[in-house]
This record gives structure tokens, C-alpha cells and sequence, in this order.
């Protein structure tokens, strides 16, 4: 085996590494994402609301809430694990 075989596969393990970091950190943020939306969605289906805001929007809540901080914590993992592993 010559030294550039030996470089070459060692560079494609480090570019596999440092994508799968950037996968892991967009799957733990948009996890992360889903449990506050959910926390959100509960948060804001229990509280009362005032005579102005009395839309009848109780149950989409949950679907909605999860749903926008999920995509909003995936992009941000994907931003930090493109900016930590590349």
C-alpha cells in the first residue's frame, strides 16, 4: 500500500466523520426542538386567554407548536454541526 492510498482513506474517514457529527447534532437539536414545542403546545392549550385572543384553535396548537420548533431546532443543529464538523 503507498502513502497516498493511506492519505486518501484517511481523509474520506475524516470527511464521513465530520458528516455524521453534522447528522448526530441536527437529530439532537430537532429532538431538543419537538420536546419544547410540545412543552410549548401545552403551555399555551392550558392557559387561559383573554376575551380579544379567543380563537378556537385548541387542538391544531399541538400539531403547530411542535411542529415549527422542531424545523426551527433542526436548522440550527444543522447550522452548528456544518459550522463545528466542516
Amino acid at each position: 500500500m503507498t502513502e497516498g492510498t493511506r492519505c486518501g482513506r484517511a481523509n474520506s474517514v475524516r470527511k464521513r466523520h465530520a458528516w455524521m457529527w453534522v447528522g448526530r447534532s441536527t437529530i439532537l437539536f430537532a429532538l431538543v426542538g419537538l420536546l419544547l414545542g410540545i412543552g410549548e403546545a401545552a403551555r399555551l392549550y392550558l392557559s387561559p386567554s383573554g376575551p380579544l385572543l379567543h380563537p378556537d384553535a385548541r387542538y391544531v396548537i399541538w400539531f403547530v407548536a411542535p411542529l415549527t420548533d422542531l424545523c426551527l431546532a433542526a436548522l440550527m443543529g444543522l447550522t452548528l454541526g456544518l459550522a463545528s464538523g466542516l
